[in-house]
């Protein structure tokens, strides 16, 4: 009897700090794949941003496996900081190569997806993974916070649609650049229907800073570990 391929999700990130929105990702994208399991993989510190600092990988790494202590379906997985790889393409090429009897799907928000196509090889990453992305509930803007298609996907005359008034007056935009993916790309992209949940690490950082509760953002332990630590000050 052959055996069943496995079947691994992997969650990327700073997770400066892992919040239950992440959580709730990875644990929904589980779910609705029948995933045997989500790998919370932290990225190295990276060099090309200059306008935000991030916090110590050893730090991040460590709230990381607080937060998920108490769930046998996540993993901690530093191969991205092991292998100082600080692309998604590199990422997925290399992760595959060490797993090829596995499926690979990488967990993305819906805001991503406008802007992965000018990510470092695109075509490597779709070569590689499933793209499990999550439409927040009435989310239908892009990443810079206005309705967005990919150009050359509004050019197409396909069931009429050839115009961006008319791209703009549609009810799913996230379904619409799924489609253009697909088509450019030979992408396999699942919208997995993740319910709206209103956490940022930007937001808790402000929280933190001005001296404010952050608790039912993130895990209790992460928490006393960040009090503890003195981070975010």
């Amino acid at each position: 009897m052959t055996k069943d391929r496995k079947k691994i999700g992997i969650l990327g990130g700073t997770f400066d700090p892992i919040h239950f929105g992440h959580l709730f990702l990875a644990q929904t994208a589980l779910d609705a794949m029948d995933l045997d399991v989500v790998l919370v993989m932290p990225s190295p510190s990276p060099y090309y941003r200059t306008d935000k600092k991030v916090s110590d990988a050893e730090h991040r790494c460590n709230m990381i496996k607080l937060a998920i202590a108490d769930n046998p379906d996540l993993e901690f997985s530093d191969f991205e900081i092991v292998h100082d790889s600080h692309y998604t393409c590199d990422t997925l090429e290399a992760f595959k190569k060490e797993h090829p009897d596995s499926d690979v799907y990488f967990i993305l928000g819906g805001d991503s997806l406008f802007s992965i196509e000018n990510w470092l090889n695109p075509d490597k990453i779709f070569a590689n993974a499933t793209i499990l992305t999550s439409k927040r509930e009435n989310q239908n803007k892009g990443a810079s916070g206005s309705l967005k298609a990919s150009d050359s996907f509004i050019d197409m005359d396909n069931d009429g649609i050839n115009d961006r008034e008319q791209v703009e007056t549609l009810e799913d935009n996230v379904e619409l650049q799924i489609e253009y993916l697909r088509r450019k790309f030979g992408a396999r992209i699942v919208n997995v229907h993740v319910p709206n949940i209103e956490i940022s690490s930007s937001e808790i950082l402000r929280r933190i800073r001005d001296g404010r509760s952050v608790k039912y953002y993130l895990p209790d332990s992460v928490i006393d570990y960040i009090e503890k630590n003195k981070l975010y000050r």
